[in-house]
């Protein structure tokens, strides 16, 4: 009797986890896709809605956080995860909760400060947006070096790829390259949702599912940093015009100069957190991308686009 009451009170946490957790999903895919603020704008007093529709957002966003909060705190309580596992050794029912430090950092990035504090939440948002590529990158769901993980690199090596950098017209050329990429993700991602409303019973579809969840906010994450990037220095410049130690004239935000992220090819050759590849053939984000749609990863994206 006791096991039986122990196995319904820990079921009874794990959905109260699940709920919690798909509350904080709604919101992630509310804020990103604008869907509750486009309906509300369709209201007669615009001016009125906005200002109730931001007030509502903001709320949301604040409650949401601390269910993130919560939840990260009870899975690493009962350590769902271990270090020297792959994505292929953890059950599907924790895949999910590898997107949490990517959720925050979207909980963060969009809750409203005052711009004494906008460095620091773009400093914090920063922290877990890296946490949430590592992790991928540890259980091998994704296979990018990261740069900041790179702890031995030849000074002659930083020289070439800070000469053989990409021009103004390359980077805008690769952000429009990536913004398509992630639209086919995105597309692929909803096929597999109608995939799964088919299919309630079946793992491996929800399983696809997950994966394709983790490595689409992987790719958000890539864009995410490189936005906090550009923004930072123009937050850093906010506050000191508030406090009059510069005067209010445009500041041009820094380009960063760090190594692009690249991939191995040969996944046998990948190290725990990416520490540095220079003598292993490396592909960029876009070839690796490429890759995946060419080997049949994006079936259901392709047919769709073809259709």
């Amino acid at each position: 009797m006791d096991d039986t009451n122990e196995a319904k009170a820990k079921q009874k946490e794990e959905s109260s986890l699940n709920e919690q957790f798909q509350f904080c999903e709604r919101v992630i895919d509310d804020n990103d896709s604008g869907a509750f603020s486009t309906k509300e704008m369709q209201a007669s007093s615009v001016r009125f809605q906005i200002k109730l529709i931001n007030q509502f957002l903001q709320a949301r966003l604040k409650e949401c956080k601390e269910k993130l909060e919560n939840l990260t705190r009870e899975v690493s309580a009962r350590e769902l995860f271990s270090k020297n596992e792959t994505v292929d050794e953890l059950p599907t029912s924790s895949l999910q909760y590898l997107l949490l430090p990517s959720y925050l950092a979207t909980t963060i990035q969009n809750i409203i400060v005052e711009p004494e504090h906008r460095v620091e939440a773009l400093d914090n948002a920063k922290v877990y947006l890296r946490d949430f590529l590592e992790r991928l990158l540890s259980y091998e769901v994704i296979a990018f070096s990261l740069p900041w993980l790179e702890e031995e690199e030849d000074e002659e090596d930083v020289r070439t790829k800070m000469k053989s950098k990409p021009d103004a017209g390359q980077v805008r050329a690769n952000k429009v390259r990536r913004r398509e990429q992630q639209k086919q993700m995105e597309a692929n991602l909803e096929n597999l949702k109608l995939e799964r409303s088919c299919n309630a019973d079946d793992d491996s579809v929800l399983r696809e599912l997950l994966m394709a969840r983790l490595q689409l906010f992987a790719l958000k994450a890539v864009n995410e940093l490189e936005q906090i990037d550009e923004e930072r220095p123009l937050a850093e410049h906010m506050v000191k015009v508030r406090a009059g130690q510069v005067s209010p004239r445009p500041v041009k935000a820094e380009t960063s100069s760090r190594p692009p992220i690249i991939i191995t090819r040969d996944a046998t050759q990948k190290k725990v957190f990416g520490l540095g590849y220079p003598s292993i053939p490396t592909v960029t984000v876009d070839e690796w991308f490429d890759d995946m749609v060419k080997h049949g990863r994006y079936d259901r994206l392709v047919t769709s686009l073809s259709d």
